[in-house]
């Protein structure tokens, strides 16, 4: 099955992981689908009640929205997001 190269975004801001920002991108994901891209994010990061996981192929997205998704993956492993 063929993969692409997704960025996730949460959707919905929360005092628990995403303060004062509507949209987060969460990293690059390797995946067969959107559906499937979001459910590895998923795995990795918590979304509450009141958010929602979406993903979009890096080939339509900027090259500093892709950058940004890759920071806060790297700063997210480390702890420090």
């Amino acid at each position: 099955m063929k993969t692409r190269l997704y960025v996730v975004f949460r959707h919905g801001s929360n005092t628990a992981n995403q303060t004062m920002q509507e949209v987060r991108p969460l990293g690059t994901y390797e995946a067969s689908s959107q559906t499937d891209a979001c459910k590895q994010a998923a795995d990795e990061h918590t979304c509450y009640a009141n958010q929602l996981l979406t993903a979009a192929p890096i080939s339509r997205l900027s090259t500093a929205k892709v950058q940004e998704a890759e920071e806060n993956a790297y700063y997210a492993q480390r702890g420090t997001a």
